[in-house]
């Protein structure tokens, strides 16, 4: 197994809360799939875990290494006291096969002001 890419996105919290604030569902529904919103919703707080999904895709578009406008086709799965999981779904998805990815690793954190991300992809 070789690493064909590694990804990192840092996002502030209060620009995804802003844009929340702003275009409301539209933003949501552009962005997430409904199994990633279920998660961030059943949180206290769900800011950081939205803004720490947005990162996610941002660093896999990064490892990529191609703008994507399939933002709905990369997909951060969660379960409480698991490591969370990336998926590609869609075009996404083919275009990750092309390059030759076989398994994605991915680790995030968050704070009150700020949420990171990094994505390695295998081949």
């Amino acid at each position: 197994m070789d690493i064909i890419a590694v990804g990192i996105d840092l996002v502030e919290n209060s620009r995804i809360e802003s844009v929340l604030s702003r275009f409301g569902d539209r933003f949501l529904k552009k962005i997430y799939r409904e199994s990633e919103l279920a998660y961030c919703f059943s949180m206290a707080n769900p800011i950081p875990h939205l803004s720490v999904r947005f990162a996610a895709k941002e660093a896999a578009i990064k490892a990529l290494g191609s703008p994507i406008a399939y933002w709905k086709d990369i997909e951060v799965l969660a379960k409480k006291n698991r490591a969370p999981q990336l998926f590609f779904h869609g075009e996404v998805l083919k275009l990750s096969s092309s390059k030759g990815v076989s398994s994605t690793y991915i680790s995030l954190s968050h704070c009150r002001s700020t949420s990171a991300a990094v994505v390695i992809l295998t081949g």
